[in-house]
């Protein structure tokens, strides 16, 4: 796709992904503080699905944070004119951040439905919620493509 590095695709693309966590990082804390009010104000039993959630929701701020850590360190690195080592961790990351959660949530809920009508929708939801996600995540091999071409081009030093 790029001929040479861009560095206004770099930087863009940082912006929107900083954006782009932040803005889940604050729906995944809240819905992981809503689980747990749900589960501590009420007398019900805690169910395996809430915990398995609510370990999905840290977990998915986790990755977003060390990635948006990661995006930071090759925007200081690209003005220092400075070789980026983290490639490949930059592709494993997006994958993780962008599919884990979708994924890992339908597998939760096919497996703990009670009814066929319940995993009918929320297979739909799930469906049509993971294209967003499979932008981002084509749009961020894009960005690693960037920065492996930006990583040719830098003299040794």
């Amino acid at each position: 796709m790029f001929e040479n590095f861009s560095k206004g695709y770099e930087s863009f693309f940082r912006v929107i992904t900083i954006i782009w966590v932040c803005a889940w990082t604050f729906i995944n804390v809240s819905q992981t503080m809503a689980l747990y009010y749900t589960l501590y104000s009420s007398d019900k039993d805690i169910a395996s699905q809430d915990i398995f959630r609510i370990i999905l929701n840290w977990i998915t701020v986790i990755v977003g944070i060390v990635m948006v850590g990661v995006m930071i360190s090759v925007g200081n690195k690209v003005e220092k004119t400075k070789k980026i080592g983290t490639v490949a961790l930059l592709a494993f990351l997006g994958t993780v951040y962008y599919l884990f959660y979708t994924v890992m949530n339908l597998i939760i809920t096919v497996i703990t439905a009670s009814d066929a009508r319940s995993i009918q929708k929320e297979i739909l939801f799930n469906t049509v919620w993971i294209i967003p996600s499979l932008v981002m995540l084509v749009c961020h091999y894009f960005y690693v493509a960037n920065i492996a071409k930006y990583n040719q081009e830098i003299p040794i030093i």
